[in-house]
């Protein structure tokens, strides 16, 4: 629903019937509170990525439903406290798409970006992988982050190594979800909203409570 509609006559007379000593905020206001929590929602997210490792990112295109607006989201996912997470950093309107001239010069650098990435392995790395070999299976329910997390000290280059790969959610469900949240925020009521008051809103939506404290 849009901000405006706590100044309708129905809610307004709701509210005094039930809540008359209640008095609803304005339109104004609840934009700034939700500004607010915006802001302090970001330093508290901003705290987790500078203490995280690794951080893989995921992009999305989303066009809403009987409208000719699409949105490009870009999603976060990282390992926090043996828990993969993800939230929505931004939300932007592709206005216009154009090729990129440089596409085989970017091609070329993440190609070198992803061999500078790549482990060497050494003598006491490949004592790790036989440590590794060595230990019995465990169930399919086992959770492989809490298993890398809990043999850091035992193998620090192997845990390492599958932890960068974890960040990487299994599948593009996550991603999606997050990124679909844009068509509720995104509705025919609220189709004078900016951009920026579109990115608040889907992060917040996104985030987790924790960060909302």
């Amino acid at each position: 629903m849009p901000v405006r509609c706590v100044e309708k006559e129905g809610l307004t007379h709701l509210l005094k019937k039930c809540v008359p000593q209640f008095k609803m905020p304005g339109r104004s206001k609840i934009t700034t509170m939700i500004e607010e929590k915006y802001s302090k929602s970001v330093d508290a997210v901003k705290k987790i990525l500078s203490e995280v490792e690794d951080v893989a990112f995921t992009c999305d295109a989303v066009t809403i439903t009987n409208s000719s607006r699409s949105f490009l989201t870009i999603t976060a996912h990282f390992i926090n406290k043996e828990c993969l997470e993800s939230i929505c950093l931004m939300a932007a309107r592709m206005d216009q798409i154009s090729d990129d001239e440089n596409s085989d010069d970017q091609g070329d650098s993440l190609e070198k970006a992803h061999n500078r990435s790549i482990v060497k392995v050494d003598g006491s790395e490949n004592r790790e992988l036989k440590m590794y070999l060595s230990l019995p299976q465990t169930s399919w329910e086992s959770n492989p982050i809490m298993f890398w997390s809990s043999y850091k000290a035992a193998m620090p280059g192997l845990s390492k190594l599958a932890l960068r790969y974890l960040t990487t959610p299994g599948s593009s469900v996550p991603s999606e979800r997050l990124a679909s949240a844009i068509k509720c925020v995104v509705c025919d009521s609220r189709s004078r909203m900016t951009d920026t008051h579109i990115t608040e809103r889907v992060f917040l939506i996104s985030s987790n409570s924790k960060y909302w404290s």
